[in-house]
């Protein structure tokens, strides 16, 4: 299993699954499938993924509590987390790209 440790409210560890992206794409309508580009994210989008990149670990986990975890400060640091977790789960060669 992928994951990569942030420190939030506690040591934690970002985890990027299927279930992870269907529960960003619940929340935010946006497809994870298609790529991921985190400067064109708002702060609800943020949110969101770190969310659902930790309620692996924590099924109780809510939105509000990863909301109240991270100050603005630290977005670039958790940008890049997320990043570093974007490229460990997804290979170079791209599977998601699927064409025959």
């Amino acid at each position: 299993m992928i994951s990569v440790p942030i420190k939030l409210d506690r040591e934690r560890q970002l985890r990027l699954t299927l279930g992870a992206m269907a529960a960003f794409e619940a929340v935010t309508g946006k497809n994870l499938l298609q790529g991921l580009d985190i400067a064109q994210f708002s702060a609800t989008d943020m949110r969101a993924l770190i969310w659902a990149c930790l309620i692996h670990e924590d099924p109780t986990l809510k939105l509000e509590d990863v909301g109240k975890m991270v100050d603005v400060a630290d977005l670039p640091v958790i940008a890049e987390k997320l990043g570093e977790l974007w490229n460990k789960s997804v290979p170079a060669s791209d599977p998601l790209s699927m064409s025959p």
